[in-house]
């Protein structure tokens, strides 16, 4: 079973692929919804999370609800990698 991931991981990988600063960045902060990360590049942070998951999405899970901020991401890949 993968580690559990954790904020800090998700706010490591954006600051690594996209610039971000964690610093300026709460778990709640919307991502997509506001401009901070484009559809291009939840692509990468998708594919990032089905890594370190060791997962997959399903079409119908790609949703806003789960993706839009980085405690979203996490509780999402929790629940689908734990129950």
């Amino acid at each position: 079973m993968p580690d559990p991931l954790t904020n800090e991981t998700v706010f490591a990988f954006l600051q690594e692929e996209f610039g971000l600063d964690p610093a300026k960045l709460e778990p709640e902060t919307l991502l997509v919804s506001s401009g901070l990360i484009d559809s291009f590049s939840l692509v990468a942070v998708m594919t990032f999370l089905e890594r370190e998951g060791a997962f997959r999405f399903n079409p119908n899970e790609i949703s806003l609800d789960n993706m839009d901020s980085v405690a979203r991401m996490v509780s999402f890949v929790s629940q689908k990698t734990h129950g």
